[in-house]
């Protein structure tokens, strides 16, 4: 799990005397100051506020107490000016326990077990202007980054890539699931914590952009598409599958689910609130703010059909797939406690009698909603 965390109108704000603050985005924040002293801070995030006192929230997640967390910033410096973190933790009385401040783009740091609090400066040195995009925090691993055993990519036009191929120690399933993570705003993760391990190979994929990017190309020279589409046929061999399901549960994943449907062919689960015209939808009078301040870049996102597709879903309920984007907070991950398994899950295998029932299918439908169409 990787948190993001952004600069906002809410974010406590420091020496703005002489600063020009342009809010371009909500990854990208230009600070300007052309007579601050260095080493002043300029901005606060903090993990508890007092409501009544400061008028804002907390905006800083709970670190685990006793664990070694990374953060990673994403910052465009100037050249007579740049931007870096400290990190501090108090106790229950707001004393300072230790406080942890590099000047690189990746720091590790382990929280103190009786902290009570802690808070991330934004510092900045020289005297011109930077741009602030982000900064992130995820545990340490020494073999992963989201997860342990996973893999992760940075493309140079800007793509974030993660993913993790779930291998059941005997496969007799001969279709490749690929699940794709519904985005939040402030989070990055896998879906893998909802899904039944069984006899059936899984890979998840992630993407760390806003909106994960609707996991497509950054730009037209880019390589992305290509490169997911080369780690998913690689995971199809590795699992000797002879079916994709693509598996999307929100209206961003399943536009993923079904546009790498379309060029690959083989199934695609999706759900009834689908985007089909990101560029359409992102343009629209209804668009709430976190996809307003995504969309200023004039990009254009490709267009699925769905009128040929394997999968419809929720048929009954006739929602209009464009309609206000819902879950970009919260997403409804649990629906994916609805899907249906072809092979049984690892908990019934010792329970069943009959050895030749281990290759054959489960019987069941996807619930109402997941329906396959027929």
């Amino acid at each position: 799990m990787q948190y993001h965390i952004y600069w906002t109108p809410q974010t406590e704000l420091l020496e703005l005397q002489g600063a020009n603050i342009r809010f371009d985005r909500m990854n990208q924040v230009f600070y300007e100051n052309q007579w601050l002293p260095s080493g002043q801070v300029v901005a606060r995030w903090a993990s508890k506020r007092d409501y009544i006192v400061s008028n804002k929230l907390a905006d800083l997640p709970y670190l685990v107490q006793g664990e070694t967390y990374e953060l990673e910033r994403d910052i465009t410096n100037a050249n007579h000016m740049f931007g870096y973190l400290t990190i501090t933790f108090f106790d229950v009385y707001h004393r300072q326990i230790v406080a942890y401040h590099e000047n690189k783009d990746i720091m590790t740091f382990e929280v103190p077990k009786n902290y009570d609090a802690y808070e991330i400066e934004l510092i900045t040195a020289g005297a011109e202007h930077i741009i602030f995009h982000e900064f992130t925090i995820r545990l340490a691993l020494t073999n992963g980054t989201l997860l342990a055993g996973d893999h992760h990519e940075r493309f140079d036009s800007g793509e974030d890539l993660y993913w993790y191929l779930q291998e059941a120690s005997l496969v007799t399933s001969q279709t490749l699931r690929v699940i794709f993570s519904e985005p939040s705003d402030n989070m990055t993760d896998y879906a893998h914590q909802w899904i039944v391990p069984t006899q059936q190979n899984v890979l998840y994929i992630a993407d760390g952009r806003l909106l994960a990017g609707f996991y497509v190309n950054e730009t037209t020279s880019s390589t992305y598409e290509t490169a997911l589409k080369q780690i998913i046929q690689d995971a199809k061999v590795k699992s000797h599958a002879s079916i994709i399901e693509f598996i999307g549960y929100g209206p961003i994943s399943s536009y993923a689910a079904g546009y790498y449907q379309k060029q690959m062919t083989g199934k695609a689960v999706i759900s009834s609130d689908a985007i089909v015209q990101p560029t359409t939808y992102l343009a629209g009078n209804q668009r709430n703010r976190t996809t307003q301040s995504v969309l200023n870049d004039g990009k254009t996102y490709p267009t699925i059909s769905l009128d040929d597709a394997f999968i419809r879903l929720d048929e009954s309920e006739q929602k209009p797939l464009l309609t206000q984007m819902p879950g970009l907070r919260n997403p409804n991950t649990a629906r994916l406690k609805k899907l249906y398994y072809e092979t049984p899950e690892l908990a019934e295998v010792p329970f069943i009698e009959d050895d030749n029932m281990v290759t054959t299918n489960k019987h069941g439908w996807l619930s109402r909603l997941f329906h396959i169409k027929k």
